[in-house]
Formats: structure tokens, C-alpha cells, sequence
């Protein structure tokens, strides 16, 4: 649709939900996040791969967003804003 013309994104920024929810971690209550998204495990398979260890779950988070700008070239992701 970009490359069509039909889209324009320059200066846009794409929020995939991977990131979303990792800024709701960094800005927010992030037990309450991780409680939250492991309650509803069948909501999004890459989300439940990503909370099934705590202890890498931003490391997961992070190589979805990774795998998805890689992906995706032509919309050109910018890096997770901070906004906290």
C-alpha cells in the first residue's frame, strides 16, 4: 500500500502490539501487565511465547519488534519511542 501510494508513512511511527505491551511494562505496572496477559494466554500466540518466562520477556518482546521491522522494510519502524 506504500509503495502504491495509497499509504503514507513518512514520519509515522508503527505500533506492533509487541511493542505496545512493552511499553505499558516500562511505563506502567508491570506485574500487573504480566498478570494481565497471562490470564488470557490464547489471546496471541506470540505474546503467550513471549510472557512463558518472565525472566526474558523483554528480550522476547524486543526480537518480535526485531523480527517484524525486518519484515516489514518498506513501512520503515522507528526504535520504541520512550515516552515514560
Amino acid at each position: 500500500m506504500q509503495h502504491n501510494g495509497v499509504l503514507a508513512m513518512e514520519g509515522c511511527h508503527m505500533l506492533v502490539l509487541e511493542e505496545a505491551i512493552r511499553l505499558l511494562m516500562m511505563c506502567g505496572d508491570k506485574d500487573q501487565v504480566i498478570a494481565s496477559i497471562q490470564s488470557r494466554p490464547h489471546v496471541d500466540k506470540a505474546i503467550d511465547i513471549c510472557f512463558r518466562d518472565i525472566a526474558s520477556v523483554d528480550d522476547a518482546l524486543k526480537s518480535y519488534i526485531e523480527s517484524i521491522r525486518s519484515q516489514c522494510s518498506l513501512l520503515s519502524f522507528g526504535s520504541t519511542p520512550n515516552i515514560c
